[in-house]
């Protein structure tokens, strides 16, 4: 029969306890460049001004931590180099589903990439990476699809896939944050 060592008390103790925080950062995979990091999940519900304080307009005396704690975290794996560009959206809303399987459904968590505004005047469509997602201050959260930058009006033309939404163009002025929707990480099964 085996017997199972006893902890003592100090033991249990410090195993009981759990940090206040998870790490920011996972360690890397060794096999290329790919690392895992642990992002919060920003709600797209959320309305016009979400973004003071971690989206745009950084309040220095804001910890981001701080901030994040407010909102559910998922690891994911990225390609690309680890940096503050990447951030995490939870979908909702339907004009992004049209029934097939390129829709972007409510409940879908979306991997998306900053575009910094320095970067905007290089010209935003991407064929890569169609959909985006966008802040603008008085309307908060939006994912879209852009279908034309002009860089002579500084404006963008964005499209909803689901018929009985318009598209419509927004002035860049009004823009706080640009991203790529680079892939849908975590699908919400039941809108299929």
């Amino acid at each position: 029969m085996l017997k199972h060592p006893t902890k003592d008390s100090s033991e249990t103790a410090e195993a009981t306890q759990k940090p206040h925080r998870a790490p920011q950062e996972v360690e890397a995979i060794t096999s290329g460049s790919r690392v895992i990091q642990r992002l919060p999940i920003i709600p797209i519900e959320a309305q016009a001004g979400i973004g003071k304080g971690f989206l745009y307009d950084v309040d220095p005396s804001q910890d981001p931590e701080d901030i994040y704690d407010e909102f559910d975290s998922m690891e994911v794996v990225l390609e690309r180099e680890v940096s503050d560009r990447y951030k995490l959206f939870r979908v909702k809303g339907d004009s992004m589903t049209d029934g097939s399987l390129s829709s972007i459904c409510t409940g879908d968590v979306l991997l998306c990439r900053e575009v910094f505004p320095e970067d905007w005047k290089l010209g935003l469509t991407n064929n890569r990476y169609p959909n985006v997602v966008i802040v603008i201050e008085e309307e908060g959260i939006l994912i879209k699809r852009l279908i034309k930058h002009s860089k002579k009006n500084e404006t963008i033309s964005l499209h909803s896939i689901n018929p009985k939404y318009n598209d419509f163009t927004v002035d860049l002025k009004n823009v706080r944050a640009f991203y790529y929707v680079e892939r849908i990480v975590d699908r919400h099964m039941s809108q299929w």
